[in-house]
Formats: C-alpha cells, structure tokens, sequence
C-alpha cells in the first residue's frame, strides 16, 4: 500500500501495473517524450514502503513496447 495525499490505496487503485521491458533504442522519439508516465523497478526501495521515481515519458507506441 502507498500514501496518496493522505489516504493510503493500493498501487492497482491507481495505476495500471504492466510488467515489460525499455522500448529499445532509448531515446528513440518513436517511443520516448510522450503522455503516458512510466515507474520502473528500479524506482521503489526495497522496504516497499516508499516509491522514489524518476519518472520518464513513453509515446502510445512506447508503451506498446
């Protein structure tokens, strides 16, 4: 569970969780710059309390990937 302005949900609350991989090449503007936000792994802490993202864009096709 996550603390969400005050209220702790769970993440499938509020977001879709999808398991994939990085569109390859990075960078490529075909799928990077785009709308739809995008936390990896590598973004939650092991405790699994806390999420501290870096969280970067992929385009529609991206997000495909």
């Amino acid at each position: 569970m996550y603390k969400v302005e005050g209220a702790t949900v769970k993440i499938e609350e509020i977001a879709t969780v999808v398991r994939g991989s990085s569109p390859r090449p990075k960078g490529d503007p075909r799928y990077y710059g785009g709308n739809v936000p995008r936390l990896m792994v590598e973004d939650i802490v092991r405790d699994g309390k806390y999420v501290y993202p870096s969280i970067d864009y992929l385009t529609e096709e991206g997000a495909k990937k």
